[in-house]
């Protein structure tokens, strides 16, 4: 009888683990999902990471965003450009 129940605990002891086991790897993997599909968004100029805010612009045709300080870069240079255009 004793041996019975110790047979018993053991099981209970291997599949509890298991089951432990295998929330912990869903966890895992969940964390490991969102982390890539939630990655943080890059200036497309600079490649440093965007903390608060971005712009967007359309440059050669595509998409681009931009950190704030390539944004003010680029309102920088339009202004110029616009101003050369307008007065020679």
């Amino acid at each position: 009888m004793n041996n019975d129940s110790t047979r018993t605990w053991r099981q209970i002891r291997q599949l509890m683990t298991a089951r432990i086991m295998e929330w912990i790897i869903g966890i895992i993997i969940v964390v490991l999902i969102i982390a890539v599909f939630s990655g943080s968004a890059k200036c497309d100029i600079c490649n440093l990471p965007i903390k608060k805010k971005s712009y967007t612009y359309k440059i050669g045709g595509k998409k681009q965003t931009l950190c704030p300080k390539c944004n003010s870069q680029m309102e920088h240079k339009i202004s110029k450009e616009a101003f050369k255009k307008r007065f020679g």
